[in-house]
């Protein structure tokens, strides 16, 4: 039998995915949110106190569906963005609905983008024989969420049960809506800003952990979200080129728009493998910085 099925809400999209007990994995549907689920998450920029979440069950028939069965569906991802209020309503109704039975089987999508990419074992990260892996020391992901309205960027911290997110930045001027970002003034205005977002990221490791070069410590870079099959290449090629001194720490072969759900088939399976999984509760969120900073065109 196949692990329980993952699955993976966006703003326009909802998409799901298992694994085999063979460790394949097995993408299995991709659907146009209804409308009730687009304007949901319309309002979650503004994190509204008296939010109510519309069905969970759109994405569960969809799977089924496809699969021609009904399914178990043990892992929801959301976007990181979800302030408190929103996200506890999504909880109750997703538990209401019967997809879930615990509110920790609900994560944020940075702790998806990781693990889609087994980012939470030193045979994820693929050093180099002359480094050594130590699980409980500073494993650092960085990640970027491509989107129509938006780029975001965060850098995570992360290990078999930690995902701690650091500096997460919404470029809404960057989002692809605003044209091809290999557009030369465009790419510039990308590379400056990576730039500086790595330079104060860098700095505030100095101060707050002294470190030298906290980025000495990056494992991985990861590209999702729901641009379009274009953009995303546009991506691609243009994160090489800003960053060139960190493309063999690209991990960017996966379908991006399945990058969620891949990553919550993969909590899915950590779930059902080891039953403490849930317990402390699985980090996916930044506490009382839930959105992170949006940067608006000047």
């Amino acid at each position: 039998m196949p692990y329980p099925v993952g699955i993976h809400i966006g703003h326009t999209y909802l998409t799901s995915a298992y694994y085999t007990e063979a460790d394949e994995l097995i993408p299995v549907t991709r659907v146009v949110a209804n409308h009730e689920w687009q304007s949901f998450f319309s309002e979650t920029w503004k994190d509204p106190k008296n939010q109510t979440s519309p069905s969970t069950l759109q994405i569960k028939t969809a799977t089924e569906e496809a699969l021609n069965k009904t399914v178990t569906i043990n892992s929801i991802v959301v976007p990181v963005h979800i302030g408190v209020h929103a996200l506890g309503t999504l909880k109750q109704a997703a538990i209401d609905e019967g997809l879930i039975t615990e509110y920790q089987q609900v994560t944020g999508s940075l702790n998806a983008d990781r693990l889609a990419y087994n980012l939470d074992s030193c045979t994820g990260f693929k050093l180099p024989p002359n480094e050594s892996c130590d699980l409980e020391y500073t494993n650092l992901v960085l990640v970027f969420n491509y989107e129509p309205e938006r780029l975001s960027v965060a850098m995570l911290d992360v290990g078999p049960y930690i995902c701690q997110p650091y500096n997460i930045e919404h470029y809404t001027q960057l989002g692809e809506m605003r044209g091809s970002i290999l557009d030369p003034a465009r790419h510039q205005e990308l590379s400056e800003n990576l730039k500086l977002y790595l330079e104060a990221f860098n700095a505030e490791m100095r101060k707050k952990w002294s470190y030298q070069d906290a980025l000495s410590y990056l494992r991985a870079v990861v590209l999702s979200g729901e641009a379009s099959d274009s953009g995303m290449e546009e991506m691609r090629l243009a994160l090489a080129s800003a960053l060139p001194e960190y493309q063999d720490k690209f991990r960017m072969s996966l379908d991006p728009h399945f990058v969620g759900a891949f990553g919550s088939a993969q909590r899915a399976r950590h779930i059902v493998q080891n039953p403490n999984f849930l317990t402390p509760s699985d980090p996916g969120y930044a506490p009382g910085n839930p959105g992170g900073h949006v940067h608006e065109e000047l």
